[in-house]
């Protein structure tokens, strides 16, 4: 296959034979929809934040990759967290900041 457009390189693709290679992991997407919401799995860090300031969180559970966007008060936390420990995470509350939507607040807990 060869595909060209203005400005761009020529670029080929072969059909080699990928029997053998790995398949990158599913990740799969938590959110907290309501106070009292409760996630539990294994911190595995924080990605950069993007262009829009967004950090995500990543955790492993029950063998599989799970990531939440992660807002003010539960960045400041995890980054208190051990990589690679268990953690308990709570939406345990809402606090005006004076922003269109209120913060949320976290109740966060590690152990090995």
């Amino acid at each position: 296959m060869t595909d060209t457009t203005a400005n761009e390189k020529e670029w080929t693709s072969t059909d080699d034979d990928w029997s053998d290679a790995q398949q990158v992991a599913e990740e799969f997407k938590f959110d907290f929809t309501e106070i009292g919401d409760v996630f539990i799995g294994r911190y595995q860090g924080m990605d950069p934040a993007t262009r829009n300031g967004i950090i995500v969180a990543r955790f492993t559970k029950d063998g599989e990759d799970w990531f939440t966007v992660a807002g003010i008060d539960l960045v400041k936390k995890l980054k208190k967290v051990p990589y690679g420990k268990m953690v308990r995470i709570e939406w345990t509350d809402n606090l005006d900041t004076g922003q269109d939507t209120p913060m949320r607040v976290f109740d966060v807990k590690w152990r090995q």
